[in-house]
Parts: structure tokens; C-alpha cells; sequence
């Protein structure tokens, strides 16, 4: 499911990123992306590599990464987000769902919370 709230940008300094379409209210779906699951294997094997800047952690018990299709890898990261996500199953696949947590503005750049010193599982890892 893709929603046309979001479109891609460039910034200064921090390279592409995802900025709100139109004004964005507190707690709204503002997209749903189809993961990608990666292996053990192939996740291990792309580690060192630029594309392990664009993964989630999809199972950390199974040491599993997954990369969210479309602008769902694009997002950049802020200690304070104006965005959060969650790894849903839907329709028996996992997707990557992003809702607001505060009110956006139109133009304003979407931001989440790696989770670089965040031991739970569902964080965006930073490289």
C-alpha cells in the first residue's frame, strides 16, 4: 500500500530523505512498505556494505535484516522524530508501517529514531 503523502528529496549534507506532501496530523498511517526479509547469510554477507545502511533489523534472535521497498529505507535520523514505525504482518507479509507522532508540515522532512543505543529489536541500525 503506498500513500502520496511522502515524496523524496535532497538535503545538505544528509543525501536523500522523505518530506511530508501536505499537512500530516498526530497519529496518522502515513505509509505502509513491503519488506524485503534478508537471510542470516545475506545479511552477514552486506554488513560491511553501504546497502546495510538502508536495512531495519527485522530478528535480532536470528541475527535477520530486512530492507523496506519504495521510500521506506530513505528516512533519515533525529533524536527527536517526528515519525515512528512498526514491523506489522499484513495480508501474510511484513510491512514496514509509518505513523506520525506529532503534527507535520507540509515540506517538512520526515525523521526517525534508529535506535543506535536502543537494544530492542525493530530499529533501523546506523552504520
Amino acid at each position: 500500500m503506498r500513500f502520496k503523502l511522502v515524496s523524496v528529496d535532497n538535503f545538505p549534507g544528509m543525501g536523500r530523505g522523505v518530506v511530508a506532501r501536505e499537512d500530516i496530523e498526530q497519529n496518522t498511517v502515513i505509509a505502509e512498505y513491503e519488506l524485503l526479509i534478508l537471510s542470516t547469510e545475506d545479511t552477514k554477507l552486506i554488513s560491511n556494505t553501504i546497502l546495510a545502511t538502508y536495512t531495519y533489523t527485522f530478528n535480532q534472535e536470528t541475527a535477520q535484516d530486512c530492507i523496506a521497498l519504495g521510500e521506506g529505507s530513505l528516512f533519515n535520523h533525529s533524536d527527536s522524530p517526528n515519525i515512528g514505525y512498526q514491523i506489522i504482518n499484513k495480508n501474510e507479509k511484513s510491512v514496514l508501517r509509518i505513523s506520525s507522532l506529532r503534527k507535520i508540515q507540509s515540506g517538512e522532512q520526515l525523521f526517525i529514531d534508529y535506535g543506535a543505543d536502543d537494544p530492542s529489536f525493530n530499529k533501523k541500525k546506523r552504520y
